[in-house]
C-alpha cells in the first residue's frame, strides 16, 4: 500500500518532512523533466532605435520600438518567465520608439523583475528606453546620459541646382514641406521644430526625474546632451551599478527569488530569422560585410555596364600600330 510504504521511509528517515509520494505516470514525468523551466529572458536593443520594425541595411542595424514592445509584452505573459534583462546598445534614434520600449519594460516591473544592462552605449534614446527597468547595469566604460533632443536633415537643394534637376511641388498648409531634403527649413518652422523638441525634451527630464529620483535643477546640470561614462553615471545616479550582463542576470534572478538550487534558462531574443540565419551563413550579414561586398564587386559591376552598352563583336580599343622594315 503506497500510505504504509510512505509511512515507512518516513520511520526510517528517508522522506523528507512535507514530501509526499506519488503514483508513477508518463504525464507526470514530462511534467517535472521536460516541462516548462524557469527563465529570464535577454532582450537585445541594438541599433538606431525607430518607432516600428527591427531591421538592418548598409547603413546599420536597426531597432524597433513596437518591436521590441510586443516582444516584452508577450513575455510579461508567460508564467515561465521570471524576469527580463534589456541588454541595450544604442545611441538613440527615434522618441515614439524608445517610450514605447520604456513603457513595456514599465508595465514588465509591475509584475516582475527587471534590469536593464549597458553594453558599449546607452545614450539618448537608450537611456531613456533603460528608465523602464527596476535597476540599471553599466560598465565602467559604457558611454551613456546624452539627455537631450535633437533633429537633423539633409538639405539637397544645392546639389539638385547643379545636376540642373527641378522639381514641383503641391501641398497644404504653411508647414507641408517641413521633411522635404530638397529645401531647407525657413524661420517659422524651425520655431515649430523648436518647440516639439521642447515638449519632448520636458518629457525626456520628467521620466528622469521619476524614475532615478533626481531633483530637477541637479538633473538640469546632468542633462543637455552631456554625456558620462558609466563609473560618472552611477556617482551621479544615473545607473545603479557598475557591473556587466552577467551581473545584471544575476541580480534579475535575486530579485525574482529563485532558489539557488534551481536551474533556471536565460534565452535571448529576439531570435534570428531565417533570412538573417542565410544571410550569415554567406557572411553578409552584417552593414561592414555589405559595404565590403559593393566595394569588390563596384568595378566588375562598371565593366560589365559598359560591355552590355556596346555592339555584339565590336572592338573595346584600337591601338596603333608603328610598322618597322624588315632587316634584309
Amino acid at each position: 500500500e503506497p500510505k504504509a510504504f510512505e509511512k515507512q521511509l518516513r520511520d526510517w528517515g528517508l522522506l523528507a518532512r512535507g514530501a509526499r509520494l506519488a503514483r508513477f505516470t508518463p504525464l507526470r514525468m514530462r511534467r517535472t523533466r521536460w516541462g516548462r523551466q524557469d527563465k529570464i529572458a535577454v532582450v537585445a536593443v541594438t541599433g538606431t532605435i525607430v518607432d516600428g520594425r527591427s531591421g538592418a541595411g548598409v547603413e546599420g542595424k536597426r531597432v524597433g520600438g513596437a518591436a521590441i514592445a510586443r516582444t516584452l509584452d508577450r513575455l510579461h505573459r508567460r508564467d515561465d518567465v521570471r524576469g527580463v534583462v534589456a541588454r541595450i546598445d544604442s545611441g538613440g534614434g527615434a522618441v515614439w520608439g524608445s517610450d514605447a520600449m520604456y513603457q513595456a519594460l514599465l508595465r514588465f516591473s509591475r509584475d516582475k523583475p527587471t534590469a536593464a544592462s549597458m553594453a558599449s552605449m546607452a545614450a539618448s534614446g537608450g537611456y531613456w528606453t533603460a528608465l523602464g527597468a527596476d535597476k540599471i547595469f553599466a560598465t565602467r566604460a559604457t558611454i551613456t546620459g546624452s539627455i537631450g533632443i535633437w533633429v537633423a536633415k539633409p538639405d539637397i537643394s544645392g546639389l539638385l541646382a547643379r545636376l540642373g534637376v527641378g522639381n514641383s511641388h503641391v501641398g497644404i498648409g504653411p508647414h507641408d514641406g517641413v521633411t522635404s531634403l530638397r529645401r531647407p527649413w525657413t524661420r517659422d518652422e524651425q520655431a515649430l521644430l523648436r518647440r516639439v523638441l521642447g515638449r519632448y525634451y520636458d518629457l525626456f527630464l520628467s521620466r528622469v526625474t521619476l524614475r532615478r529620483k533626481i531633483p530637477r535643477a541637479k538633473l538640469l546640470t546632468l542633462a543637455e546632451g552631456r554625456l558620462w561614462l558609466g563609473d560618472e553615471a552611477k556617482t551621479h545616479k544615473l545607473v545603479d551599478y557598475n557591473g556587466g550582463l552577467l551581473a545584471a542576470i544575476a541580480g534579475v534572478r535575486a530579485q525574482a527569488d529563485v532558489a539557488d538550487d534551481r536551474d533556471v534558462r536565460v534565452v535571448f531574443l529576439p531570435r534570428p530569422t531565417l533570412s538573417l540565419q542565410l544571410r550569415r551563413a554567406i557572411g553578409v550579414a552584417q552593414p561592414d560585410a555589405v559595404r565590403s561586398l559593393l566595394r569588390a564587386a563596384g568595378p566588375w559591376l562598371d565593366r560589365a555596364t559598359v560591355l552590355a552598352h556596346l555592339p555584339r563583336g565590336a572592338p573595346l580599343a584600337i591601338a596603333p600600330v608603328h610598322a618597322e622594315p624588315a632587316e634584309p
